[in-house]
């Protein structure tokens, strides 16, 4: 996670209007099967408030009956019964905490749909996950305006205008501190439309904290295929990214890691190698505790399901030492994460299995591989109905230093009303249940951070349906 001004660093996660210009910037936008989209819509941005708790459960919130004592709240499990996991002995019954629920409003509305981009960041450093959306355009590259809504910890104040980035359907857009001065920044890459080789501006916004202040730092080829990363690969306070490409072929790329020097990428020419095709699955975190950010890579058959290999890259800030750390069963349409499930202060990663099907929905297995330093030690966390529109974010959803994670359950149709799932983490399984009920279709955009800065993550949904 990465984490500055009061944040954790590590992996690749963050523990993610002025109508006028808006206005004069909207063209109408193009789906990529050349239907119009038309205007886009007044909708909402809905934020659920993380309540759930560390604390040690009291009478009325034990959730199991307990025997024939007399019951207060949910249940009374005697004396004995006084911490989380905690047995009533007489009647083999074990203690629980009520489950943690969030506490959802709508934090502002704008114009969206569905093929806009939302990104999450502290862009004021106060300490609360603020959002920025830009309008993106399907003819080509053009100038957008980032609108930035800050948090005021229970609403967004509304978007301002601060900056223009070159901005297409291809472009990557990622947030962090890439200038070391307490304040997420934004980045954008303009990666190939065609492959053909042409190199693609890297633009950094640097936050003033009521705008961006827009440069070009490095001018990077890229395919459609590139992944972008970013992490702290040499631990100077200021964020790096790391860009790896691939075609259509497997074959071995060069991680390719661009340090920030506070306005502009320095680059090395090479930090290691992976063998890659477009299906590789890459992920960034700490896995080793040294206070640097590592690589690594799930290997995915080009179908079906097969036991490949999760491959790490430690960083010692000037090259990774790539080694394969441990096997799995992947597929292509697995769900992958990185966080610290256990709290040891080594990031770990996890998968969810999902049905090969475009519309069914089995239970399958989370699955959790926890760092030794040197290897992953892989177990099954939980037990999950999962499918391939599912919606999954990872946070520390109550607090306690361990990353939990949850889901979004999502329809194959229209719109409709679907539970939020979470799985908090005891650092050997999650413990799931069903945290609230959103309005959810396949065109929401969802995010994880702390809103309102009380050291929980909480969940941003952002309407795009047409």
């Amino acid at each position: 996670m990465h984490f500055r001004s009061g944040w954790r660093k590590g992996g690749n996660h963050f523990f993610t209007y002025h109508h006028k210009a808006f206005a004069d910037l909207y063209h109408v936008v193009v789906r990529p099967n050349g239907q119009s989209v038309g205007q886009p819509k007044s909708r909402g941005s809905y934020v659920g408030i993380s309540s759930h708790s560390t604390a040690a459960p009291t009478i009325s919130t034990c959730a199991h009956s307990c025997g024939g004592q007399s019951t207060v709240g949910s249940c009374y499990c005697d004396t004995a019964c006084k911490s989380y996991g905690d047995c009533c002995p007489d009647y083999g019954h074990v203690c629980e905490q009520a489950p943690g629920v969030f506490n959802t409003t709508n934090w502002g509305s704008d114009l969206t749909y569905p093929q806009q981009k939302t990104v999450v960041g502290d862009f004021n450093g106060d300490k609360k996950a603020d959002i920025v959306r830009f309008d993106v355009s399907t003819s080509g590259r053009l100038q957008r305006d980032a609108q930035v809504a800050i948090s005021t910890g229970n609403g967004f104040n509304l978007p301002q205008a601060w900056g223009y980035f070159e901005m297409s359907e291809h472009t990557r857009v990622v947030s962090g501190d890439f200038t070391g001065d307490g304040k997420d920044d934004l980045l954008t890459w303009e990666v190939s439309f065609e492959n053909l080789g042409s190199s693609g501006n890297i633009q950094v916004g640097s936050s003033t904290g009521t705008h961006f202040s827009v440069q070009t730092w490095q001018q990077r080829y890229g395919s459609v295929n590139a992944k972008l990363l970013t992490g702290y690969f040499n631990n100077d306070d200021m964020l790096d990214i790391l860009i790896v490409d691939s075609n259509v072929a497997t074959k071995t790329q060069t991680l390719r890691v661009g340090l920030s020097t506070g306005s502009s990428f320095s680059w090395l020419s090479s930090w290691g190698l992976m063998d890659v095709h477009p299906r590789t699955k890459f992920l960034t975190g700490d896995f080793n505790g040294d206070g640097l950010t590592d690589v690594m890579k799930f290997d995915v058959p080009r179908s079906g399901a097969m036991p490949l290999g999760l491959w790490v890259g430690l960083s010692n800030g000037s090259t990774f030492t790539v080694q394969k750390w441990a096997t799995w069963i992947t597929t292509d349409q697995m769900k992958v994460l990185v966080g610290d499930f256990d709290g040891d202060g080594k990031d770990d990663v996890m998968k969810f299995d999902v049905s090969a099907g475009t519309t069914g929905t089995q239970n399958l297995g989370l699955w959790v591989g926890l760092s030794s330093g040197n290897s992953f030690l892989t177990s099954k966390f939980a037990t999950w109905s999962t499918y391939r529109d599912m919606k999954v974010l990872a946070g520390d959803f109550n607090g306690d230093g361990k990353t939990d994670v949850m889901k979004f359950d999502v329809p194959h149709g229209s719109q409709s009303s679907n539970g939020l799932w979470v799985g908090t983490s005891t650092g050997s399984s999650f413990k799931t249940h069903k945290a609230d009920q959103w309005i959810t279709d396949r065109y929401l955009q969802v995010h994880a951070a702390d809103f309102n800065n009380d050291g929980k993550t909480d969940v941003l949904g952002v309407d795009c349906r047409d």
